[in-house]
C-alpha cells in the first residue's frame, strides 16, 4: 500500500515468539511507532483461561482497558469471566465492559478465569511515551469484591447519539459524562455492508484510534470484507485487521464497507472527554 498517509495505517501482526497459547495477540502499536497521535494500542483474542496478563503496575497516563465477547450475537455476555482489580479492589466481571484507568492509580493484575468462547481484550495507553512504574507488592483485597471503583466502569452502548447505521450492533459507549474525566469510546459489530459509509467528511480537535478487525476467531487477520476510506486528500483499502489513527486536525471520512461476508469488529478511541465533528 502507498500514499503519504500510510503510515497512519498499522497492520503488523504482533511477533510469533511473543504469544501464548491460550491467547492470540494480533497487533501491538508500540510507544516507539511513529503514528503521529498521543495513542498506543495492543489487541488480543483470549479463547482459554490465562494468567498471562499484567501485573499490578501504575503509568503517568489514562489507560483504557476492555474486553468484549467474540460473539457477535450475545454481544454482552462475555462467555466466561475476568477478575481484575483497581487500587487493589477486587472485580469479577462476566459481560462486556470497559475501564478508565486514571494516571498513577494502581490497576492489575488480570485473570481471565474462565472461558466458553473467545473473548477480545483491547488496551489503549493515551500516551506517546508512557512510562508504567510495576507495583508487585502493593496489597490486594482479594477476599471480597468491592464496588468503590464502579465509576470508572461501562457496560452498555448508552449516550452514544450517533444516527442509526443498518446491521451495526453497538456495544458499548463512554464520554467523560458516563466517566468522569474518561475518553470517548465506542464498540460495534457490523453485520451488514455499509456502503453509504459510516460518516462523511469531518476532521476533530483531538486525535482519534480506529481498530477494524476481522470477527472470524479461527481467521483474524481477515476482515472478510473492504473498507474504504479517504485521509487528507487520499483514499486507502483495507481487508485485514487494521488500526487507523487520525492525528488531529487531518480531514477523514467514508469508512465505506463492502464485500462483508462475516461480522466484523469495530472499535474508536478519542483523546477527549467528548465526541466532536467538525465538518
Amino acid at each position: 500500500m502507498e500514499g503519504k498517509y500510510r503510515h497512519l495505517i498499522y497492520d503488523r501482526p504482533w511477533p510469533a515468539e511473543q504469544q501464548f497459547e491460550e491467547k492470540t495477540r494480533l497487533l501491538h502499536i508500540h510507544m516507539d511507532e511513529p503514528i503521529g497521535i498521543s495513542m498506543r494500542s495492543s489487541t488480543t483474542w483470549y479463547h482459554t483461561a490465562s494468567d498471562n496478563g499484567k501485573g499490578q503496575h501504575t503509568q503517568d497516563c489514562s489507560e483504557l482497558l476492555s474486553w468484549i465477547s467474540g460473539d457477535p450475537e450475545h454481544p454482552w455476555d462475555l462467555g466466561g469471566e475476568v477478575i481484575l482489580y483497581q487500587n487493589g479492589e477486587k472485580k469479577v466481571l462476566h459481560e462486556s465492559f470497559f475501564l478508565e484507568t486514571p494516571p498513577y492509580m494502581p490497576h492489575c493484575p488480570y485473570h481471565v478465569t474462565k472461558t466458553t468462547r473467545p473473548m477480545i481484550h483491547v488496551a489503549v495507553p493515551v500516551s506517546s511515551d508512557m512510562h508504567v512504574t510495576n507495583m508487585y507488592d502493593f496489597p490486594l483485597h482479594d477476599d471480597v469484591e468491592t464496588h468503590y471503583y464502579d465509576s470508572y466502569y461501562t457496560f452498555d452502548a448508552e449516550g452514544d447519539d450517533r444516527k442509526e447505521i443498518p446491521g451495526e450492533v453497538r456495544v458499548l459507549y463512554a464520554d467523560g459524562k458516563k466517566c468522569p474525566g474518561g475518553k470517548v469510546l465506542r464498540v460495534s459489530w457490523f453485520k451488514e455492508n455499509v456502503p453509504e459509509g459510516l460518516t462523511g467528511m469531518h476532521k476533530h480537535d483531538c486525535d482519534e484510534l480506529l481498530l477494524f478487525m476481522g470477527g472470524d476467531f479461527y481467521d483474524p487477520y481477515d476482515l472478510k470484507a473492504e473498507v474504504t476510506f479517504t485521509l487528507g486528500d487520499e483514499e486507502y483499502t483495507i481487508n485485514k485487521t487494521s488500526y487507523v489513527a487520525v492525528p488531529a486536525g487531518l480531514v477523514h471520512g467514508g469508512f465505506r464497507i463492502t464485500n462483508l461476508t462475516h461480522p466484523m469488529f469495530f472499535c474508536a478511541f478519542h483523546n477527549s472527554e467528548a465526541y466532536r465533528q467538525i465538518h
